[in-house]
């Protein structure tokens, strides 16, 4: 009768034992599932992050190819018009000393212009170097510490940001990355002001 108990007990534990690998093994495939969740969503949230910004970048092409269009129609037309002008003509430009006074004057209104114009639009190379804007494929971000987010490049600090959160960029300058967009509660939001961190504060997240 005793062995019959230990039986009956031993065969309980190793049910027991089963069982409760059963139900972790259940728990880490819904862990699995849902960490495989949120990295879907982020891709799909980025992708269509890409096409919004895609699609915005052709509408923009069409009204510049639109507009390049009409300009070059209109040069056409006036080409045309001076071709006309110029073959109806008796008088020699090349010898009217009027037309060659005002031209010369004109040239030299002009270089002076340059001359005085040109200087001011000259920055130090650093400078220069430092707030030139680099556009990219939209990319998303991770800051990898709490920082500082600001208005502009070396502008007003506006708010902090808690560590790893995510935002998504397609600007950029040597020290600073503009926030184009970023996510709330896993769902992705456009800036609705122009936002910038420190490059250093953010890492760009792989595919």
């Amino acid at each position: 009768m005793k062995l019959i108990l230990l039986l009956l007990v031993v065969a309980l534990g190793h049910l027991n034992a089963d069982e409760v690998q059963r139900i972790e093994s259940i728990v880490k495939d819904i862990n699995k599932l849902r960490s495989d969740y949120s990295k879907l969503d982020d891709e799909l949230a980025l992708y269509k992050y890409n096409l919004k910004d895609e699609k915005e970048k052709n509408d923009i092409l069409n009204k510049e190819i639109d507009s390049l269009n009409s300009q070059l129609k209109k040069l056409n037309n006036s080409l045309k018009a001076k071709d006309n002008r110029n073959k109806n003509t008796k008088n020699n430009y090349s010898k009217n000393s009027t037309y060659k006074i005002k031209l010369d004057k004109c040239l030299e209104n002009q270089r002076t212009r340059k001359e005085n114009v040109f200087p001011t639009l000259v920055m130090k190379e650093q400078y220069r170097l430092n707030q030139e804007t680099l556009y990219f494929k939209p990319s998303s971000f991770r800051l990898n510490k709490e920082a500082d987010i600001y208005d502009a490049i070396n502008g007003n600090k506006i708010d902090t940001w808690e560590d790893t959160r995510s935002f998504t960029s397609n600007q950029k300058t040597e020290e600073w990355i503009k926030i184009t967009g970023y996510f709330v509660e896993k769902v992705w939001r456009p800036s609705q002001e122009e936002i910038w961190i420190k490059k250093s504060d953010a890492t760009q997240r792989g595919d």
